[in-house]
């Protein structure tokens, strides 16, 4: 009896020990060479054994990863390499590839190609919103169905008007510029404001005729211009300023008029390099902001990069990285961590994603441009491929790209997105027609 026992153990361990079996599996990967070159390792790829999540690691730096693997003789295990930029890759391990290795260690090197999505070009051509033979389109901005504009006829800097049209394109007023225009802005409560060189006025319309109001220029930079989005109860805005590569994003309550900070964005390269411009400059300088420092608050090293006009530079490059309102989620499409962070009604983080839309093959095209419509809470970026636009619709549950766009005409201005249509501005090559809105239906 007690052999048999014996045997019965021995028996159940010896296939424990042949069910379960472990192997250490190590490589390198990189992505498909171009030009001959030897291809680019790549850091953060996710690596695990199919069918079992928690067996994850990501590749490191230098695309290195060692991956610890359970399997057993009548189940291969199967390797996957998981990168938001690049297609999925599957590698099953084969029986004779375990025999080698001995049970101890298999190298395995993967090479992985860019995802290629789908391009949907759009059949029917462009519909003119406004066109004229006197007038060009310089700007314009929504207003309820109808539209504002910014038109000029030779040269904008020779004399423009500020134009209302009703959706059909119909002219309803206009009203001279009695200044060097730059362009129209709407603001978080969907008031439109003209920027000249000199002055700012807000373009009130009543009864469908239209006013400019003067508005002081430090008011509408301190009070207007820094305010992003509002919901029911809340509304968001930014201390951004372009010459500085850090801000922050707040928020206001309605109900008790507080603020809160949500999150800051800070380009950290950019921010050492920013700061050591100190290092090179003469003490009565470095006194100097010393100086300022005490009587401002603001760094001394700040100041120094400001003195120096590094700003300015070949080196410097303003920080984008916009919020937008999705519905009840707030959104912040941080391009310096790579992450899009969302957050509720409430402000309270509910997750971030990461984005590679803006770091991928496509990154020299990329025009550092993301568009909301303004009707299907839809977010888009833009990127300028041969002259022409490709809109990138981004799905904001994963971060990952959906669908990609490619627009008609090439090298459009000013544009927008409303109700599943693109609208821009836009006059042929070489031709003597004048700038006319259009509008291109992508959805």
């Amino acid at each position: 009896m007690l052999r048999t026992i014996f045997y019965i153990a021995f028996t159940l361990l010896a296939l424990k020990i042949q069910a379960q079996q472990r192997i250490v599996i190590t490589g390198t990967v990189t992505e498909v060479p171009e030009n001959g070159a030897k291809g680019r390792p790549l850091r953060d790829v996710k690596v695990y054994v199919e069918n079992q999540p928690k067996s994850v690691v990501y590749t490191n730096r230098n695309g290195r990863y060692i991956l610890n693997v359970e399997y057993t003789d009548d189940v291969r295990p199967v390797i996957v390499f998981h990168s938001m930029l690049h297609d999925l890759q599957k590698r099953e391990i084969k029986k004779s590839e375990l025999r080698k290795s001995g049970g101890d260690t298999l190298r395995i090197d993967i090479v992985l190609d860019f995802v290629t999505l789908p391009t949907v070009e759009v059949s029917a051509a462009p519909d003119t919103v406004f066109g004229s033979a006197e007038v060009s389109v310089s700007d314009f901005q929504f207003h309820g169905d109808n539209f504002v504009m910014l038109v000029y006829e030779k040269r904008i800097d020779k004399g423009s008007k500020v134009i209302y049209t009703s959706a059909d394109g119909t002219l309803l007023s206009s009203f001279t510029v009695p200044d060097i225009a730059k362009e129209l802005y709407k603001d978080f409560a969907g008031r439109i404001y003209l920027i000249c060189v000199s002055k700012v006025y807000e373009v009130t319309i009543r009864d469908a005729m239209i006013r400019l109001l003067p508005v002081e220029a430090d008011h509408f930079d301190r009070q207007i211009r820094p305010w992003v989005d509002t919901t029911e109860s809340k509304a968001y805005f930014s201390n951004y300023l372009w010459y500085y590569p850090e801000f922050d994003y707040f928020s206001w309550s309605a109900k008790d008029s507080g603020f809160k900070k949500i999150r800051t964005v800070i380009d950290k390269p950019l921010m050492e390099l920013y700061c050591a411009q100190y290092k090179y400059v003469s003490g009565r300088e470095k006194l100097e902001a010393y100086r300022a420092q005490k009587a401002t608050g603001v760094d001394k090293e700040i100041w120094i990069a400001i003195w120096s006009g590094f700003p300015n530079s070949l080196y410097y490059h303003p920080l984008y990285a916009p919020m937008f309102v999705q519905n009840d989620t707030i959104l912040i499409f941080d391009h310096y961590t790579n992450k899009l962070f969302r957050y509720n009604a409430e402000n309270e983080p509910i997750d971030s994603l990461d984005i590679s839309y803006h770091i991928g093959p496509d990154k020299k095209e990329w025009e550092e441009l993301l568009v909301k419509d303004v009707e299907e809470q839809v977010i888009y970026a833009v990127y300028l491929k041969g002259g022409k636009y490709y809109l990138k619709e981004l799905n904001t549950s994963t971060g990952e790209v959906k669908n990609v766009y490619k627009l008609t005409y090439k090298y459009p201005e000013r544009l927008k997105i409303r109700g599943g249509y693109a609208y821009y501005i836009y006059r042929p090559f070489e031709s003597a027609q004048k700038k006319f809105l259009y509008k291109e239906k992508i959805r």
